[in-house]
């Protein structure tokens, strides 16, 4: 029986690297979170509903999807004290709805975080201006 030649080791080794990698670009994915309104302008005691979607693409299969189900928060920062209603909320469809509610004149910044399978705690600010 004769010892393995190191060249075949080296050929072994790059087919073992190569399709290591090429399985973790499969499974590889980015997630986002799309609201629909951003900046949001809201009138001094009106409601201003924003609808926000957590989203999963997949690094090899490039189409944005929906997550579900998800767990989606909202909080405001309180500076012109925006209410945050519809939330948590766990939504079984595509998205969920929160509604703004301006509630003294200024700015105000409303932090929506959302979580879902394979896709944790991704969060962005909705900037409020409310009139």
């Amino acid at each position: 029986m004769e010892p393995v030649s190191g060249t075949g080791v080296v050929v072994i080794g790059v087919i073992v690297v190569v399709v290591g990698f090429s399985l973790w670009l499969v499974f590889k994915h980015y997630c986002r979170l799309v609201v629909s309104t951003n900046p949001v302008a809201v009138a001094l005691y009106a409601n201003t509903p924003v609808t926000a979607t957590l989203q999963r693409k997949g690094w090899a299969f490039g189409a944005w999807t929906a997550v579900v189900p998800a767990t989606y928060t909202a909080a405001s920062r309180g500076n012109a004290g925006a209410a945050v209603t519809g939330s948590p909320t766990t939504a079984a469809a595509t998205s969920a709805t929160i509604t703004i509610t301006g509630a003294a004149r200024g700015t105000d910044t409303v932090t929506i975080s959302a979580s879902g399978s394979d896709c944790t705690n991704v969060s962005g600010p909705v900037s409020v201006t409310i009139t």
